[in-house]
């Protein structure tokens, strides 16, 4: 168990690729993304509906969009609703976070964006991954104050304060919401309306 410990100056975090993150921490063989989709090359005949990681379940001739597929490729929802996005779009996003003090057992993190869809909705999540399943906190615990719209350049920042103190296990996921709307304490259902795009972590104490 890895035990809250307070921050006694701001820390500098890089968000990275939400896929790049998530093929790490389960050791995935193929570098992936388990929240947006691309169409088969050659879909098989009479193929029907499969869970994929995480048990996000997608329609036929979809499948997990890989990190190293063609970045020109249209990125897809589990239920084939193209996102309006190409793959190289997608991991093109990048931010950077300062995490810093306020006070014992609180902590503020502010957070600057780029290259993310624009004009669109994201909200700021903590997660962890727990018996092959993507768990999500609202960074702010209420989901009240986690959420914000793009700008028409891609760009955005977000202030949240935090109300406990971050660890280790605990990553900071920026969710986009492909249905334009967030969903207060829930991001949204995984893989259809909720794509965790970036991810930064505190590093190991």
């Amino acid at each position: 168990m890895i035990h809250p410990i307070a921050l006694l100056a701001s820390v500098t975090l890089d968000f990275l690729a939400s896929g790049a993150f998530f093929t790490t921490e389960t050791n995935q063989g193929t570098p992936l993304d388990p929240f947006v989709f691309v169409k088969e090359s050659r879909p098989a005949q009479n193929a029907k509906s499969e869970a994929g990681p995480l048990n996000i379940v997608h329609e036929a001739g979809l499948r997990p969009a890989m990190l190293s597929d063609d970045g020109a490729m249209p990125l897809y929802n589990a239920d084939g609703t193209q996102l309006g996005v190409s793959l190289v779009q997608w991991l093109g996003a990048h931010g950077v976070a300062q995490v810093s003090p306020a006070g014992s057992d609180a902590e503020t993190v502010t957070a600057t964006f780029y290259g993310l869809i624009p004009d669109a909705d994201y909200s700021l999540f903590e997660s962890r991954i727990e018996h092959d399943r993507a768990i999500f906190t609202p960074l702010d615990g209420t989901g009240n104050t986690n959420s914000f719209r793009s700008g028409e350049d891609g760009r955005a920042a977000i202030t949240v304060t935090v109300p406990h103190l971050l660890t280790h296990a605990d990553a900071i996921e920026l969710v986009y919401h492909s249905d334009n709307q967030s969903h207060g304490t829930s991001p949204g259902n995984p893989g259809y309306t909720a794509h965790p795009q970036l991810v930064a972590r505190l590093p190991n104490p």
